[in-house]
């Protein structure tokens, strides 16, 4: 996933720096988590942000990827719907799910994946369905 500050380009640089059989593995500044997803598995894996609603959106691919796959089928590519989803995510009666496809929605959908202006490139919101299915099975 993009993500502003994004290991993107260093990821496997940073990867082979990582010593060998190290059994945990802490992302302290989680963001997209491109190192976390590029390494090999660990037995002890930790994601943090400092971002609720990025967390949020982690903790629903790995406890309800469905619900949140769901959410987001019908995500439209347009300036209305991102307004729509900017203001919604000011209140607090989302449920986890709806919060974490808006605010994916957002990442996607704005420019430079900042989710505070809307200015993305076409996308197919399907094309991620597998890639959230794996990162769950991970």
């Amino acid at each position: 996933m993009s993500w502003v500050g994004g290991k993107k380009a260093l990821r496997e640089e940073i990867v082979k720096r990582l010593p060998l059989n190290y059994g945990r593995y802490i992302e302290v500044f989680g963001g997209g988590g491109w190192v976390l997803f590029h390494k090999e598995p660990d037995k002890f894996e930790v994601y943090n942000d400092f971002n609720q609603n990025l967390v949020n959106l982690y903790r629903c691919v790995k406890e309800k990827p469905e619900e949140l796959i769901k959410w987001l089928e019908f995500s439209l590519d347009s300036r209305a719907d991102f307004e729509y989803m900017t203001n919604r995510l000011k209140d607090d009666d989302l449920s986890d799910c709806q919060r974490a496809a808006y605010y994916y929605s957002l990442i996607r959908y704005s420019y430079a994946s900042g989710v505070d202006s809307f200015g993305s490139q076409p996308h197919d919101m399907w094309k991620n369905f597998p890639l959230i299915r794996a990162t769950h099975a991970r």
